[in-house]
């Protein structure tokens, strides 16, 4: 919504500028843009969600293959910090007393 509404609102004052006195309806233009401008935003939105859960999902693969052992495409700085996150995780479990 805030791609489409900035551009149809950078092509109103364009249109206006360059145009203005020869359109009979700018609300018109703009507003076929602003639905061209909605699907490609939707595209863009919906490639880039798709590649961040393609790449959530090779690294839980990879997390899961390997276990222990460590990952082979997880850089050392992500590995390390979420050792320390699962160590951190492990002290502030509350084992329950078993009676």
């Amino acid at each position: 919504v805030t791609i489409t509404s900035l551009v149809c609102l950078v092509s109103y004052f364009s249109l206006d500028k360059l145009y203005g006195p020869s359109l009979f309806s700018i609300v018109s233009v703009v507003a076929m843009i602003g639905v061209i401008a909605w699907f490609i935003a939707g595209f863009f939105t919906e490639t880039i969600g798709m590649s961040v859960t393609t790449l959530f999902q090779c690294f839980l693969a990879d997390e899961e293959m390997l276990g222990n052992q460590g990952s082979l495409y997880v850089p050392n700085e992500i590995d390390e910090f979420l050792a320390r996150l699962d160590e951190a995780h492990c002290a502030r479990m509350v084992v329950p007393n078993v009676v």
